[in-house]
C-alpha cells in the first residue's frame, strides 16, 4: 500500500503525494479531505480522513501519468524551509545536510543550487524582516524637508510625498512594475507605482516588499489607498497573477490592462522552450504568422476569436500544433466539449488586448518603467545595495522629478519620444482608426427609447438633491435596525438558532443561520415559477379563445371586422385575468417573505419586492411579448391548413397594430380600474362618516381617537405604489414604437394620481414612523434594467414586427426611391391549389419564398438587414446612454459645492475645538 507524503505549498496550502501524483487542498469537512490533482485539466480527486493519515477512497483516474520524481523534491522544498526558520545555520550547510537522504532516481528534477538557496533566502526575510529604526531621519525626508516615508514596518518600506499622492489622486492611468536588481537584501523587490501625468509617466511611489504573494501587494496598495480618494481609470501591469488579483479586488471597478511588451515576451519565452526560435528566425511564413498572433492585441476584443481562428488555420505544419495549444489554452481559452463557446483562459482576451488604449492615446506597455529602472539600476552602480544606499538614490530620484513637475506645471513640454517611436505610434493609430470605417447610416425610427435612459439619469440627480435635503447623504445602511419579527422569532425559539459572536458589540448573539432559512427560499422559488407558470396558461387559454374566435366570426356577418373584435375582447379578458391574479399573489408573497425570517427591513422589502415584480412582469408583459416577438412566427402554408397543426397568424398588416391596440386596453384599462378603486374608498369613507353623525360626532371625537381609525402603512403599501409606477414605466419604455402616445397617457393618469396619493396619505394613513435611507434601494436596479431591456424590444419591434426594415429593404431593392408601388405583391408568394377540387388557381401567401415554400434570395437579405438594423440600432442608443452618463453628473455641481463647503466647515470646527482645549491643557499646567 503506497504511504501519504504530506507537505505544503508555496501559499502554506496543504498538499499530499500519494501514488506518484501530487494533490492540492480543494475543501474539507469535518470527516473527510478532499484534495484535486496539482495538474490544472485534470479531474483527480484523492479523498482522506481530517489528519490526512488515511485514504478515505480509491482516488479518481487521472489525465496523465505519474510523477513518481516530483514527491521528493517537494518534501525537499520543505525541509528547507522548515530547517531555514527554526534554525541558525549557513544556507550551504542547511542545503547540503537535506540532500544526503535524498534519492538519486529523482536527481534529474531537482531545482538548480541558485534557486534552492534563494528559497532558504526568501523564508528567512519572511520572518526576519526588521524596518525598525532602520533609517536614519535625515534620509526620512526629502530635499526639499517633505516627509518621504509613508509606511515602514517589518514587511514593507514605502516612500512618497503628500505632494506624489496628490499628483497620484489626479492621475488617472497608473502604471506598475517591481525591479528585483537594486533591491536590499532584506528585501525581495522594489515595487514602483507611475502615473501618467500631462502626457509624461512619472514615478510616484516606491515600495520595498518582502515577495510577491497577493497579500503583499493588496497590504501595498491599501496602504497607499488610505491616504486618499483614488479612482483611476486604468492600471497596467505585467501578467503576475498575484497583481492581477490584487488589482482585481481592490480596484474591481478600475480597467485593468497587461502590458504590450510582457505579452510578447511570454509568447517568445515559450517559442524558445518548445525550441522554434531558430525556425522563427528562418521560415519567413512561420515568422509572419507568429507576429499576426502578436497583433491580436490590437484587434477589437469582440473580433479576436474570430481572427485568431483565421490565424491558427494557417500553422500547418505538426510542429506548430504545441505552440497553438500553448497561445489558445492561455491567451484565447480552448473550445468547450460541450456546447458551443469556449473555457476561460489563464488571462482574459480583455487584459492583455490593447485596442481601446491606442484609439486613446494611452501607453500600450511599461516600457517607460522598465527604461525608468534600468537607468536607475545605472545610477545606483552596485547589485542590493544597503537600505540607507537605496533610500538615498531614491531621494535623489524624488528631487529630479520634482523639478521636472514643476517644469510641466509651468507650461514647459516634456521631452518628446523618438521620430522612429512616434512614427511606429502614428502608424498603429492610423491602422487602429481605420478598423471601423464604415459608411454613415441613416436616421432610425424609435429613439423614444432613450428617453427611458435619460430618465435615470435625471433621478440619479434629484435622488442626491433628495438626499442632501434630507440629510442622509452619509447614511450607512448597517446602522439600520433590527425588525421586531425578527427578534420576536429568535426569542420564541432561541434554543433552536445558533449563536455567534459580533465583533462590533463584542457579544454573542443569537442569529438564524442560513440553512435554517434555505428551505424556505427554494419554497419561495417555486412558487414564483408555479405563480409564472399559471400567467402562462392564463395566456394560453387566451390564445386558444382567439383561434376559436377566429374560425367562429369567419362564418358570419362581422368577419370584415373579426380581427379587431377579437383583439379587444381578448385584451379585456388578459386585463381582467392580471388583475386578479395579482391580488392573490400580494398575499402569498408576502406570506413566503415572513417565513424567510429577515433581520432587516430593506432586505425584507428588497426579498418581497423582487418576487412581486418577476410575478408582475409576467403578469403584465406576457401578453405583449408574445404578440411582439412570436405571434405568426410559427404559422403553417396553406398545404397544411385543416390539419392538427396549432397556429395563430398576424393580421395582413402585421402584428404591431394588434400590439397598439393590446397596449392601449391595458394603459387605459389598469388606470381606470385603479383610479375608480380609489374613488370608491373614498366615497365608502364619505359614507360611512355620513351614517355615524356626520361631522358633529368627528369633532366630538378626541385627535388620538381619529388617528386609531386610520389604516397603517406597511411594506405592502409602498410596495404597490412603486410597482404601480414600475409597471407603467414598462409600458412606457418597453413597447414605445409601437404606441407613442402611452407616455402622455402615463402623464395624465400621474397628475390624477398625484392628489389621491396626496388625500390618502394626509387623510386615510396614519403618520409612518420616519427612517432614513440613501436611496430608493432596488427600484433603482430595477427601472435601470427595464431602461436597457427596452433598447432591445424596441429595435427588435422596428425590426421584426414592424414593416420599416422590408420596406427600406424594398425601395433599395428595387430602386423605387420613395415610392412604395408594387410592395405588397413584391411580399406576396404564391400557393398553387391545383390539388383542390376548386376553380380558384393561386392563393397569395405573407411570405418571402418562392412557390412551393423554398425561400427567395431577397427573404435572406431581409433577414441579414433585420440583423443588422438591431445591431446598429442598440449600438448608437447605448453610445448615447453613455454619452449621457459621462455629461450628467449624479450630483448636480451645487449640491457638490454644499457637501464640500460643509465638510470643510466642521474640519475647521473640530480644528477650533481641538487649538482650544490644548491652549486650555497649557494655561492649566
Amino acid at each position: 500500500m503506497s504511504t501519504i507524503k504530506k507537505f505544503s505549498s508555496e501559499k502554506g496550502k496543504s498538499m499530499l503525494g500519494y501514488e506518484g501524483y501530487i494533490y492540492t487542498l480543494e475543501r474539507k469537512t469535518d470527516v473527510k479531505m478532499i484534495f484535486r490533482c496539482q495538474n490544472r485539466d485534470c479531474k483527480g480527486r484523492c479523498h482522506t480522513s481530517p489528519s490526512m493519515d488515511t485514504v478515505l477512497s480509491e482516488p479518481t483516474e487521472h489525465c496523465h501519468g505519474p510523477n513518481l520524481g516530483k514527491i521528493p523534491v517537494l518534501e525537499l522544498k520543505n525541509k528547507i524551509k522548515s530547517r531555514a526558520a527554526d534554525s541558525e545555520e549557513q544556507s550551504s550547510t542547511i542545503l547540503h545536510s537535506v540532500l544526503r537522504s535524498f534519492p538519486l532516481d529523482s536527481a534529474g528534477q531537482l531545482p538548480k543550487t541558485d534557486t534552492l538557496l534563494r528559497t532558504i533566502r526568501r523564508q528567512r526575510q519572511a520572518i526576519s524582516v526588521n524596518a525598525d529604526n532602520r533609517l536614519p531621519d535625515h534620509l526620512k525626508q526629502t530635499d526639499r524637508g517633505e516627509n518621504f516615508v509613508l509606511h515602514e514596518d517589518n514587511k514593507m518600506i514605502i516612500f512618497t510625498t503628500t505632494s506624489n499622492l496628490s499628483i497620484l489622486e489626479a492621475c488617472k492611468h497608473w502604471f506598475a512594475d517591481g525591479t528585483f536588481r537594486v533591491c536590499p537584501k532584506d528585501f525581495y523587490q522594489m515595487f514602483t507605482l507611475h502615473g501618467l501625468f500631462k502626457s509624461q509617466v512619472i514615478p510616484l511611489v516606491y515600495g520595498l516588499l518582502i515577495g510577491k504573494s497577493t497579500s503583499d501587494y493588496d497590504q501595498f496598495f491599501e496602504r497607499i489607498m488610505e491616504e486618499g480618494n483614488f479612482n483611476p481609470d486604468s492600471i497596467l501591469t505585467d501578467f503576475e497573477a498575484a497583481t492581477i488579483k490584487s488589482v482585481k479586488s481592490l480596484f474591481p471597478n478600475v480597467l485593468h490592462k497587461g502590458c504590450l511588451f510582457h505579452f510578447g515576451q511570454c509568447i517568445w519565452r515559450h517559442l524558445q522552450s518548445l525550441g522554434l526560435q531558430k525556425k522563427y528566425q528562418e521560415d519567413k511564413y512561420f515568422h509572419w504568422n507568429v507576429r499576426k498572433l502578436l497583433a491580436l492585441a490590437f484587434v477589437p476584443v469582440v473580433d479576436v476569436i474570430k481572427a485568431f481562428e483565421f490565424i491558427a488555420d494557417a500553422f500547418n505544419d505538426d510542429d506548430d500544433e504545441d505552440f497553438i495549444d500553448y497561445f489558445e489554452k492561455t491567451w484565447i481559452g480552448e473550445p468547450k466539449k460541450r456546447g458551443a463557446g469556449r473555457k476561460t483562459p489563464l488571462f482574459t482576451i480583455d487584459l492583455w488586448n490593447v485596442y481601446d488604449r491606442v484609439s486613446a492615446n494611452l501607453p500600450r506597455s511599461n516600457n517607460s518603467i522598465e527604461g525608468w529602472h534600468n537607468a536607475f539600476a545605472k545610477r545606483v552602480s552596485i547589485a542590493h545595495p544597503t537600505i540607507t544606499k537605496l533610500t538615498d538614490k531614491i531621494r535623489r530620484e524624488q528631487s529630479k522629478f520634482e523639478v521636472d513637475i514643476a517644469q510641466i506645471r509651468q507650461g514647459q513640454e516634456p521631452k518628446p519620444k523618438k521620430a522612429t517611436y512616434r512614427k511606429l505610434d502614428d502608424r498603429i493609430k492610423r491602422l487602429v482608426d481605420d478598423y471601423h470605417n464604415v459608411h454613415l447610416v441613416d436616421y432610425m425610427n424609435g429613439l423614444a427609447a432613450n428617453v427611458s435612459l435619460w430618465f435615470i439619469e435625471l433621478w440619479k440627480r434629484r435622488q442626491s438633491v433628495l438626499r442632501y435635503d434630507w440629510d442622509s447623504t452619509d447614511f450607512e445602511g448597517n446602522l439600520e435596525p433590527t425588525r421586531p419579527e425578527y427578534e420576536t422569532e429568535i426569542e420564541k425559539h432561541r434554543k433552536k438558532y445558533l449563536k455567534k459572536y459580533n465583533p462590533l458589540t463584542k457579544e454573542y448573539e443569537t442569529v438564524i443561520q442560513m440553512k435554517k432559512r434555505l428551505p424556505f427560499y427554494l419554497v419561495a422559488i417555486l412558487v414564483v415559477l408555479i405563480t409564472v407558470a399559471i400567467v402562462c396558461t392564463a395566456l394560453f387559454s387566451i390564445i386558444v379563445y382567439r383561434v376559436k374566435m377566429n374560425y367562429i366570426l369567419k362564418e358570419t356577418s362581422v368577419q370584415a371586422y373579426a380581427s379587431i373584435i377579437i383583439t379587444i375582447t381578448s385584451a379585456i379578458m388578459n386585463l381582467i385575468c392580471t388583475l386578479g391574479l395579482s391580488v392573490l399573489y400580494y398575499r402569498l408573497a408576502k406570506k413566503i417573505t415572513d417565513l424567510e425570517h429577515h433581520n432587516f427591513q430593506s432586505t425584507y422589502d428588497g426579498s418581497l419586492t423582487i418576487k412581486i415584480y418577476i410575478f408582475q412582469f409576467a403578469n403584465y408583459y406576457s401578453s405583449f411579448f408574445y404578440i411582439a416577438f412570436f405571434k405568426g412566427r410559427f404559422n403553417t402554408y396553406p398545404s397544411q391548413y385543416g390539419s392538427q397543426s396549432f397556429d395563430e397568424p398576424c393580421d395582413p398588416g402585421g402584428c404591431l397594430l394588434e400590439l397598439s391596440i393590446q397596449l392601449l386596453i391595458f394603459m387605459i384599462g389598469n388606470q381606470i380600474v385603479n383610479i375608480i378603486a380609489q374613488l370608491v374608498w373614498v366615497m365608502r369613507d364619505i359614507s360611512a362618516c355620513a351614517c355615524c353623525g356626520g361631522s358633529s360626532n368627528k369633532n366630538a371625537q378626541k385627535q388620538w381617537e381619529i388617528d386609531k381609525n386610520l389604516d397603517d402603512i406597511d411594506s405592502i403599501t409602498l410596495i404597490d405604489e412603486y410597482i404601480t409606477l414600475a409597471i407603467q414605466f414598462g409600458f412606457v419604455t418597453l413597447f414605445a414604437v409601437a404606441f407613442p402616445l402611452a407616455p402622455l397617457f402615463a402623464l395624465l393618469n400621474n397628475l390624477i394620481e398625484l392628489r389621491l396619493d396626496a388625500w390618502k396619505f394626509l387623510l386615510k394613513y396614519r403618520r409612518p414612523i420616519p427612517y432614513k435611507a440613501s436611496g430608493i434601494g432596488i427600484w433603482n436596479d430595477i427601472i435601470s434594467g427595464v431602461s436597457y431591456l427596452a433598447v432591445l424590444t424596441n429595435g427588435v419591434i422596428i425590426a421584426w414586427t414592424s414593416q420599416f426594415v422590408t420596406e427600406v429593404a424594398y425601395r433599395s431593392i428595387q430602386s423605387t426611391g420613395t415610392s412604395l408601388g408594387g410592395y405588397v405583391n413584391w411580399t406576396l408568394a404564391y400557393f398553387p391549389i391545383s390539388d383542390y377540387n376548386q376553380t380558384v388557381i393561386w392563393i397569395f401567401v405573407i411570405q418571402l419564398v418562392h412557390p412551393y415554400y423554398s425561400e427567395r434570395i431577397v427573404y435572406w437579405n431581409v433577414l441579414a438587414a433585420r440583423l443588422a438594423f438591431i445591431i446598429v440600432f442598440e449600438h448608437i442608443i447605448y453610445v448615447i446612454v453613455y454619452s449621457i452618463q459621462w455629461l450628467t453628473p449624479d450630483v448636480p455641481k451645487k449640491i457638490q459645492c454644499k457637501i464640500i463647503h460643509e465638510r470643510v466647515f466642521d474640519q475647521r470646527e473640530r480644528w477650533t475645538s481641538m487649538n482650544n482645549a490644548r491652549t486650555e491643557r497649557r494655561k492649566s499646567t
